[in-house]
């Protein structure tokens, strides 16, 4: 996405310091110091990403502003965050008394870095912006059906995009892999501590503790018929559960990581919004928006679940893919349904939704994020913002 208006040269532009980014700096530093260590108090396991993300989002600010704005230079302004997540460890090891929060509380200094590295980076130069797989097949087939109209496109001319910062999908897809691989080494050393040493039984040895959980866990669920209770899962079913479970892991944690990135872009974009630097920055917004090969790509293994679903190998590859991607487009078909809402034209099918998804949450909860992550697909697939270039995006998705 271009970021940058025509005629301005965002590789000199200058930000000047001031009382707001100063305070803006402060309070992200405190949130840093204190929020991960508050909330890792009552959250557990995967939920600790949460905290994560929210405080990786005031220190990619704090990095921003120290190397930006204070040209300090990333090494002093890496060093302030250390110290930073240092006492944020030592707080919450005082609050919890728990080693595991205590190294994790520290975490949100991967996802800052990365998106301050990237926000203070030297923007990128002029590039051919090429389409995506997607539109490159709607273009050939055109061309196949109508050569008149290949022949005008070709002719056309159109101007390359300017330099502009990254997208907020790369920053997203980038704190996820670097939180993602921390997370794996930081499992690997906690457990390696554990067991005194690493080996083939050692992970063998886990992965039988946490089948055993997991079952227990699935085992004690219950439903009534006729007046009599008994469990909901028994036999093969169980055992195909808590196989599922197991093997749906990695993509449950890639989808917390993926949720954690994306609320350190929100957090990023308030505190940039609240110092005065956002419009600066991203002229046009900093929506999110995924590729419509993405789209096609969500839509083949969602069917592929469908009907290789008595298969549990396949269906269990498919439904990685769909609980990996399903996040991103429940956002896009959430933001496209709210602007509905704003548009004078589109507000009956916006309301439509609406009230499918109130309906669906007492029916099943589940079937709302079905419902809605078909709709961010649709969107980007037909790609329904009526005004791209003139819609300045708030950012708050």
């Amino acid at each position: 996405m271009n970021n940058q208006p025509p005629g301005q040269d965002r590789e000199n532009n200058d930000f000047r310091g001031g009382t707001k980014p100063a305070a803006t700096a402060a309070v992200c530093l405190l949130v840093c110091l204190i929020l991960p260590a508050v909330l890792s108090i009552p959250l557990e396991g995967v939920y600790l990403f949460l905290p994560v993300g929210l405080a990786g989002g005031a220190a990619a600010y704090a990095l921003f502003y120290a190397a930006k704005i204070l040209r300090a230079g990333l090494a002093k302004a890496s060093v302030l965050l250390l110290i930073t997540a240092a006492a944020s460890a030592v707080l919450c090891y005082i609050f919890t008394r728990n080693i595991e929060k205590t190294i994790l509380s520290a975490g949100y200094i991967f996802p800052g870095a990365v998106l301050s590295l990237k926000l203070t980076a030297k923007p990128k130069g002029r590039k051919e912006d090429k389409p995506d797989i997607f539109e490159r097949a709607v273009k050939r087939l055109r061309e196949t059906f109508r050569p008149e109209e290949g022949i005008k496109t070709e002719k056309e001319v159109e101007p390359l995009p300017l330099p502009s910062y990254p997208s907020r999908v790369s920053c997203i897809v980038s704190m996820s892999a670097v939180l993602g691989a921390a997370f794996a080494v930081f499992m690997i050393i906690l457990l390696a501590a554990e067991r005194g040493g690493l080996s083939p039984s050692v992970f063998s040895d886990w992965l039988t503790e946490q089948s055993d959980r997991i079952r227990a866990i699935i085992s004690s669920f219950t439903m009534t018929d006729g007046g009599e209770t008994r469990p909901l899962y028994t036999g093969e079913n169980l055992t195909f559960m808590v196989n599922y479970i197991l093997l749906v892991l990695p993509a449950v944690i890639a989808v917390f990581c993926l949720v954690s990135s994306w609320l350190s872009t929100l957090i990023f974009a308030a505190c940039s919004a609240a110092a005065g630097f956002y419009r600066r920055l991203f002229e046009y917004g900093w929506p999110l928006k995924i590729s419509r090969g993405s789209a096609v790509v969500f839509i083949a293994v969602y069917l592929g679940a469908v009907f290789f679903g008595r298969n549990p190998a396949m269906y269990i590859l498919f439904a990685n893919f769909v609980l990996i991607l399903t996040p991103g487009f429940v956002l896009i078909g959430v933001r496209e349904t709210v602007f509905k809402l704003a548009d004078e034209y589109r507000r009956p099918s916006g309301i439509l939704l609406i009230a499918a998804s109130v309906i669906l949450i007492f029916v099943n909860f589940m079937a709302v994020f079905v419902l809605m992550s078909f709709a961010g697909v649709v969107y980007t697939l037909s790609g329904s913002r009526s005004d791209k270039s003139g819609r300045r995006d708030s950012g708050a998705t």
